[in-house]
């Protein structure tokens, strides 16, 4: 009798033991409860108290411990953690149910990234060939992001970007290790100009004492420009040609304070003609030295007024029919001794074929400093070409023209101004 109250005693206690623990295939399996048939405590997961333990040869594992492909950590309590977990100088993160996470994942409205061997990455990682920031508190960043004293600007879904970006319509150059580039670069063969605070310039730009233009879609602008129609010259180096003469092409050009290109302008005896080119001066334009010494005289414009007044002063005063006083006193001033008597065409014609001069009916041939007729109603002195019809000359005619040096159509009548086209004139050969 005594014998079987304490064997009953034994089986009550047994049961009662086993009613108190549940044990798992893993944390996120379904619960199965033991019988008596069926008890094995030594080996897996076992939920007690809403906390995970894992159990090997009876005793709960701490720390790391690889189970089913998967790793998870046990605090020295045993306990299964989850969520963030700082672990020997390492962020770690467990999932709900327990497997360290890796790779990229999203928590709390940010994005993070795992190492392969847990940890989590924080500054710049390089992931699938691509470059990422991470924050030194581990969310993955996004648009510009100044570091280590340089602007960087990372893709809405991460990724650092490089090469052209237009970000807030503007355009941004990242250089291919990523920092934003500023200033000047050179980019598949072009110049670019990026402002200071990245954006790329467009347009007239001055920097470093010189103007520059950046074309619409970026690269520096060389060579000729045509803005407001008006020409400009950039150089090999971009800088715009101002307040000087360059070669272009073989032809001199000259360009004003403001870079503009000059067209028809007289500088004393240089002549910028109609296209921009530059003509100077020299006796190799001229048929002889003693045209160029006439053109040269005349090119200067109180020589020119003084010309004028005395013409006017041997004619008594008169101020029309002054063409042969005018041209005879500008030969007289470049030591052609014309007689003070002579006050027509056909006395100066003589004069001229006197002292050796050539008659020549090829107007054509027209050079700087050649004494021209018009029949023999006028004459005047050649200073340049404007275009093919049109020239360049000086004569008695400054109330009609209101410049001693003015143009007149030479090569064919003018029915506007009542004048007839050139039809011969002089020079002395060499």
């Amino acid at each position: 009798m005594k014998r079987r109250r304490i064997i009953t005693t034994l089986i009550l206690t047994l049961t009662l033991s086993l009613q108190s623990i549940s044990v798992f295939a893993q944390p996120n399996k379904e619960v199965s409860n033991i019988s008596s048939e069926k008890t094995d405590i030594n080996n897996g997961w076992v939920h007690e108290n809403n906390n995970w333990y894992y159990i090997l040869n009876n005793e709960k594992i701490t720390g790391w411990k690889e189970i089913d492909d998967n790793w998870y950590h046990f605090n020295s309590e045993g306990i299964m953690e989850t969520g963030w977990q700082f672990i020997n100088g390492d962020w770690y993160y467990l999932k709900p149910n327990g497997p360290m996470a890796t790779g990229w994942q999203f928590i709390n409205d940010d994005w993070y990234y795992l190492k392969p061997n847990g940890p989590m990455a924080t500054g710049w990682q390089s992931i699938n060939d691509d470059w990422y920031y991470l924050k030194p508190n581990g969310p993955m960043v996004t648009g510009w992001q100044f570091i280590n004293n340089d602007w960087y600007y990372l893709k809405s879904n991460g990724p650092m970007a490089t090469s052209w970006q237009k970000i807030n319509d503007d355009w941004y150059y990242l250089k291919p290790n990523g920092p934003m580039a500023t200033g000047w670069q050179k980019i598949d063969n072009n110049w670019y100009y990026l402002n200071s605070n990245g954006p790329m310039a467009t347009g007239w730009r001055f920097l470093d004492n010189n103007w520059y233009h950046l074309s619409e879609n970026g690269p520096m602008t060389i060579g000729w420009k045509n803005s407001d129609d008006k020409w400009y010259y950039l150089d090999d180096n971009g800088a715009m040609a101002q307040d000087s003469e360059k070669t272009i092409n073989g032809n001199i050009y000259k360009f004003d304070s403001d870079g503009v290109m000059i067209t028809d302008k007289w500088f004393e005896s240089t002549y910028v003609n109609k296209d921009g080119i530059v003509l100077h001066g020299s006796p190799s334009r001229s048929h002889s030295y003693t045209q160029y010494k006439l053109f040269n005289y005349m090119s200067n414009e109180a020589n020119r007024e003084s010309v004028h007044y005395a013409a006017i002063d041997l004619h008594g005063g008169e101020t029309t029919n002054n063409c042969v006083y005018f041209t005879s006193e500008a030969l007289r001033r470049a030591g052609v001794k014309i007689p003070l008597y002579v006050a027509n065409t056909y006395q100066l014609e003589r004069e001229l074929l006197s002292r050796g001069w050539i008659k020549s009916t090829n107007t054509s041939d027209l050079r700087p400093g050649d004494v021209v007729f018009s029949g023999y109603k006028h004459s005047f002195t050649f200073m340049n070409w404007y275009d093919k019809d049109y020239a360049y000359i000086v004569d008695n005619q400054k109330k009609y023209f209101d410049s001693v040096l003015h143009k007149r159509l030479v090569s064919v009548d003018d029915p506007v101004n009542d004048t007839i086209r050139a039809t011969h004139f002089f020079y002395l050969p060499e």
